[in-house]
């Protein structure tokens, strides 16, 4: 099982220096011919009915952001409060922790509908700016999607193994799939924050026309 883990992990590390390794690479070649940035105008985005684009996409971003922010933490808290119970052999912390994180496994399903709504809007309203931000962090959106999929599993590991793990060694090694499941949703809130952070403030772009002259670093 250890090996089977080593190599798994080795696997995912080849496939992320693999793509971080073709950002850079393009981006080298990209410097010294970068097609420019789009610039639509208000009739390039697409009107479907009465709906607000903007207020659409709002609804689902401000939706998305509240419950990522709640899933994200309340592990956070519960491997603490997991801890907590081990090292004071009392049961109630460990009680407590498994009931938060039953409310976190409903919320995490509201959270992955209202993401997957915000980014299928996103596309349908704005596609030039989508088109742009893939070009700029290319490798990354599929790095981001594999690192849900990693927290989805993590996720459900952790709480439906609760029980088999709960007394002895058995219950470290459930700790350490907490770890585990917040490191993946730390990273996945970091590419996130840049991607915004990008939008706020663009770097390795010419600013005359917005072309991409630099690496996804």
């Amino acid at each position: 099982m250890k090996a089977r883990s080593v190599l798994i992990l080795a696997v995912v590390l080849a496939t992320a220096l693999l793509i971080a390794g073709g950002d850079m690479s393009w981006a080298a070649e990209a410097a010294s011919g970068a097609a420019p940035a789009p610039q639509p105008t208000a009739a390039d985005y697409p009107h479907i009915g009465g709906i607000n684009s903007r207020t659409f996409v709002w609804a689902f971003a401000q939706m998305h952001l509240f419950l990522a922010a709640f899933v994200l933490a309340v592990p956070m808290f519960v491997v603490s409060i997991e801890y907590m119970g081990v090292v004071s052999a009392d049961e109630r912390y460990d009680a407590m922790a498994h009931e938060f994180m039953k409310v976190s496994m409903a919320a995490y399903s509201f959270t992955a509908l209202a993401g997957g709504g915000l980014t299928l809007a996103l596309f349908l309203f704005y596609p030039d700016l989508m088109g742009y931000m893939v070009r700029v962090f290319r490798g990354q959106t599929l790095i981001y999607a594999g690192l849900f999929l990693a927290e989805s599993a993590c996720l459900y590991i952790y709480y439906y193994t609760w029980d088999a793990m709960r007394y002895g060694n058995r219950k470290w090694f459930h700790m350490s799939i907490g770890l585990v499941l917040n490191t993946v949703g730390l990273t996945l809130m970091f590419l996130a924050n840049a991607w915004a952070t990008f939008m706020m403030s663009p770097a390795g772009v010419d600013p005359a026309n917005g072309a991409i002259v630099g690496s996804v670093w």
